[in-house]
């Protein structure tokens, strides 16, 4: 019997558009007085979608010397900090479709988030959809390893059995294949399958 659905957060409850990045870095950058152009902030954005390859946790100094030495720049350590504050505007209103899902979802299962990325920015961006309280815990990956590790998926079932648990993701690997490997059922969301049709699903 399921009891328990986790869900990834970008681009699955959360639509997440090139603009988000491009705005959030660029009015850090204005912030911290570094002169920047459109093709500068492709390069950021593309850099950041890198880092996962190469660290299993997200680390704001990491991250900022990632990208200082990728494209050879010289952030200061609370590049990051100062970036987060702006990402937390970088969220769609949320449709009466998605409210009611959650809400029907909500009063059947346990819900909870597991996001690869920094709990400040993804916290506050729940927050102001006014979605954060149907979830009764959020895990982000700053203090365990990202999906696909299996440290992670393990920290979202807690304190359920794998076989009492879904994985709700949009990325095949991170989030499906990780989940599937340590025996988790699993819901891809794409074009095809949205959050809103998970009341005809489940």
């Amino acid at each position: 019997m399921i009891k328990r659905l986790i869900f990834d957060v970008d681009n699955t409850l959360v639509a997440w558009t090139k603009e988000y990045a491009l705005y959030s870095e660029g009015k850090a950058l204005d912030e911290l007085g570094i002169k920047h152009d459109d093709e500068l902030l492709l390069e950021i954005d593309r850099v950041n979608d890198d880092y996962e390859k190469y660290y299993d946790t997200y680390d704001k100094l990491g991250m900022a010397h990632f990208l200082n030495e990728r494209l050879n720049l010289n952030l200061p350590d609370n590049f990051v900090d100062v970036w987060m504050k702006y990402l937390c505007d970088c969220y769609p209103e949320p449709s009466e479709e998605l409210i009611d899902t959650l809400e029907y979802l909500s009063s059947k299962y346990d819900l909870v988030i597991l996001s690869n990325f920094f709990e400040y920015s993804q916290e506050k961006r729940l927050e102001n959809m006014g979605i954060d309280k149907y979830f009764s815990k959020r895990i982000y990956t700053e203090k365990i390893k990202n999906k696909p590790n299996k440290e992670a998926f393990m920290e979202a079932v807690k304190p359920y059995n794998i076989d009492e648990c879904i994985m709700i993701g949009d990325n095949p690997i991170n989030d499906i294949k990780g989940a599937q490997d340590i025996g988790m059922k699993t819901i891809l969301i794409n074009n095809e399958t949205k959050v809103e049709d998970l009341r005809r699903i489940l």
